[in-house]
């Protein structure tokens, strides 16, 4: 294939070799037949010296790929999710939803949404675990796959902004691996600019079966993409049980693990826990923070500045998150700070000035955000601002960059 291409755009190997980059030996060679497993940038090199496009290139690629790269050897168990280390917590409804979803497959795409830290990977872990025999594939953003095994295809078969020809043989090695069987690809913690966004869509048509569970920060916009925003735990309100509240069972367990045998008062732990507004990765910041604290001062700490325990990465984020919101969202949440306890649509109606259908859709886009939670687990129709955000809007804490 490589001979005949070149000979058809009329180029010597000389010539596509100054074209591709790629040597004139290593042209020779694959042309006689002595070199049979390219390396894939060599091949792409090439592809992009011949100028193929298209089916050409597709089957090009396709041509030189290395035989072991997709083979019957590699089956749908070969990308396992992770064992998990620890019990959920407070989490049996949105799993039990997105169990469902997957499952099922009345939707295809679900995007997993919320801040960093708020447990959208560990829930998305207990909703692998309970698909049975469905089979899972697991890809993390943040871990690099071994080459030749079904996580680096999954990863190649992403693609990346801007490579997307460069994509489509792994998409296609893959395609033939799912084929019509019904699976689960869980994509955890792409960022949307860190792949090609439309290597989904596609992926899914050649794949009936398939169903892609994405967590991330913020929606993809893609057609058919169901957004599940997953907000932090819940924290107490004012006459319940501390005892049955998730977050503050969660904060116990982290503590019971760190400190065995010690006891905090209930109101302390509850401060903590609305404080951090029951983020699992803050509380389990503030459980570490208690084996060297005594409660009654690290409450103090939290007093003048949350984000000393909450962690710099979840206040970099919510700076992000309120920088970046649309005009319109942005004055609305300014105006749903001021406003004290859970509020509803009503209320929030009436504190912006605008329409009922202009501002459902804005404070939408807050919870989504994660900027904005439901006020009571048992009312999902009642807000209120994080507390974490409120102080920000309230008094905007310095970096150490800006500070100097």
């Amino acid at each position: 294939m490589l001979r005949i291409h070149r000979i058809r755009r009329a180029a010597t190997q000389h010539q596509l070799a100054g074209l591709s980059t790629v040597s004139v030996r290593a042209i020779r060679d694959l042309e006689l037949g002595k070199a049979h497993r390219p390396r894939r940038d060599t091949v792409r090199l090439l592809a992009d010296g011949l100028g193929l496009t298209g089916r050409e290139r597709v089957e090009f690629e396709t041509a030189s790929a290395a035989p072991g790269w997709a083979t019957p050897a590699h089956d749908l168990t070969a990308a396992p999710p992770p064992a998990p280390l620890d019990a959920v917590v407070g989490r049996d409804a949105e799993v039990a939803v997105l169990t469902e979803l997957a499952r099922s497959g009345s939707q295809r795409l679900v995007t997993v949404v919320g801040l960093p830290g708020v447990g959208k990977s560990r829930a998305v872990l207990e909703v692998a675990g309970a698909l049975g025999d469905l089979p899972v594939l697991w890809s993390d953003a943040a871990a690099e796959p071994a080459p030749d095994t079904l996580a680096a295809l999954v990863r190649a078969a992403l693609g990346s902004p801007g490579s997307a020809r460069g994509a489509d043989v792994a998409a296609a090695h893959l395609a033939e691996l799912v084929g019509d069987a019904a699976a689960v690809l869980v994509l955890d913690g792409y960022d949307r600019d860190d792949v090609d966004r439309e290597a989904l869509p596609v992926l899914l048509q050649r794949c009936p079966g398939l169903r892609i569970v994405l967590t991330t920060r913020v929606p993809w916009g893609l057609a058919g993409e169901r957004v599940f925003p997953l907000g932090p735990l819940a924290v107490p309100a004012a006459d319940a049980d501390p005892g049955s509240v998730p977050s503050v069972r969660l904060l116990l367990s982290h503590l019971a693990r760190l400190q065995p045998g010690s006891t905090h008062t209930a109101t302390g732990v509850v401060a903590l826990c609305r404080a951090l507004d029951g983020i699992p990765s803050a509380l389990e910041a503030a459980a570490s923070a208690l084996t060297v604290y005594p409660l009654a001062e690290l409450a103090e700490e939290l007093a003048d500045d949350p984000f000393d325990i909450a962690g710099e990465h979840l206040d970099t984020h919510l700076r992000r998150a309120v920088a970046t919101l649309d005009p319109p969202v942005a004055a609305l949440l300014s105006r749903l700070v001021g406003l004290r306890g859970g509020w509803s649509m009503t209320d929030a109606v009436r504190a912006s000035g605008l329409r009922a259908g202009v501002c459902a859709p804005l404070v939408r886009a807050l919870l989504v955000r994660g900027l904005v939670r439901c006020a009571d687990d048992t009312d999902r129709t009642r807000f209120t601002v994080l507390g974490l955000v409120t102080a920000l809007h309230r008094a905007p804490r310095l970096t150490a960059k800006e500070a100097m």
